[in-house]
């Protein structure tokens, strides 16, 4: 009888948490989508802080059990998305002097000169996330794709660094413990988007994914299928929710609604704009017209885009992202956006296929390649270990 096994993705955000769950029989390939699950969330600030962790675990715990009571399945387990103002990204150069001319570069010199990267890229506050090599170089010769093998006297490698606060990371992994779940790894978000969002042509000629969130956004440049700079912009729809809120005196919880149903932009010529509207979400309803609500959202999401736009620049790789720029997030399927971001970027922009869940599923989908090349045994035992010890720490301090 076939083995099946759950894979999950757990999408933690400033206002929601998602949960997608994947059926994979085992050795095989073939994925079954099951669902995926919501539930409200506080608790997260727009640097990834931890601001309540009853609230955030309680979130993780709701979310959990809408989908293990849909699946009918137990779910112990799960790969978590970080986003935040304090992830950095750095370019460093690792080198290493190679004993002999006739000795071969080996996976050892390539760790050495990884190791010699870290010490400057990593300091004791700050936790890898991820690491990319960018580049090799043999004796100052460049386009080296793998350098094991080759003969030569230096050898330098330069990388991405990724890392994030280890406070934030503690903070953010206690809580999805005290929700029930394991965590098998942390995934930055927009890497774990890209499996859901993004082609593997796009990755490959050069692609900007920009996640528009609610208090931070991400950008993301990809170019020969790997992750080339990403940054993280404290700006997000929630500058277009406190507009609203205070342009049309309406509560913060009712504007989440009328960007979804009512807010668009559009030309200035398009003759809509005494174009009258009933906003029957709040109370009592209330009419406005259309040029009301675009003199409203307009300012603001013009500058989120100059936000994003100067992040793109500062990247060296930009220019080679020849597929342009792909929109995720909540705000990405406004009517008119996509051609207001072309604008501003002065690039092509297009949509990704947007659900409420494409990160968590893009998390379960990268999941699936973890599962599949294997590498995950450590990471979870050392989760596993560390939830262990907490509880007994709790223990002792409870009772004794």
């Amino acid at each position: 009888m076939p083995r099946f096994e759950l894979i999950s993705g757990l999408d933690v955000g400033a206002t929601k948490v998602s949960l997608a769950v994947i059926r994979r029989q085992a050795g095989s390939d073939q994925n079954e989508f099951l669902g995926c699950f919501t539930a409200g969330c506080e608790g997260l600030s727009a640097s990834g802080a931890v601001t309540d962790l009853s609230k955030l675990a309680d979130a993780v715990s709701t979310v959990l059990e809408k989908a293990q009571d849909a699946v009918k399945c137990n779910i112990t387990t799960a790969f978590v998305n970080i986003a935040g103002t304090h992830i950095a990204s750095e370019n460093v150069h690792g080198r290493i002097n190679l004993l002999s001319k006739e000795n071969e570069i080996s996976k050892r010199d390539l760790n050495v000169a990884f190791q010699n990267a870290k010490l400057s890229a990593v300091t004791y506050d700050r936790e890898i996330l991820l690491f990319v090599p960018q580049n090799y170089l043999v004796d100052g010769q460049e386009d080296i794709k793998n350098p094991i093998g080759l003969f030569g006297s230096r050898l330098e490698v330069e990388y991405l660094f990724i890392t994030g606060l280890v406070s934030m990371i503690g903070n953010l992994s206690k809580a999805v413990n005290m929700g029930g779940l394991e965590i098998e790894e942390i995934a930055l978000s927009n890497l774990a988007s890209s499996f859901s969002s993004l082609t593997k042509p796009e990755k490959d000629l050069g692609v900007i994914l920009v996640d528009i969130g609610s208090t931070v956004s991400e950008v993301t440049v990809f170019t020969e299928g790997i992750i080339r700079h990403d940054k993280m912009i404290p700006t997000g729809a929630a500058e277009l929710s406190d507009a609203l809120a205070l342009g049309l005196k309406v509560k913060p919880d009712a504007t989440a609604k009328i960007i979804k149903n009512y807010c668009k932009i559009v030309s200035s010529d398009s003759g809509n704009a005494d174009e009258k509207i009933l906003i029957k979400e709040i109370s009592p309803p209330k009419t406005v017209t259309q040029g009301e609500l675009q003199g409203i959202i307009e300012p603001k999401i013009k500058g989120v885009l100059d936000k994003i736009k100067e992040a793109i620049l500062a990247s060296d790789c930009a220019s080679m992202a020849s597929c342009g720029v792909v929109l995720i997030g909540g705000i990405s399927t406004m009517d008119g956006l996509a051609e207001a971001a072309e604008l501003v970027f002065n690039m092509p922009v297009r949509v990704a296929m947007e659900h409420s869940c494409a990160q968590a599923y893009g998390l379960a989908l990268y999941g699936c390649q973890k599962k599949n090349a294997g590498g995950l045994n450590r990471q979870l035992s050392e989760n596993v270990l560390k939830r262990a010890f907490l509880s007994a720490k709790d223990f002792i301090y409870d009772y004794f």
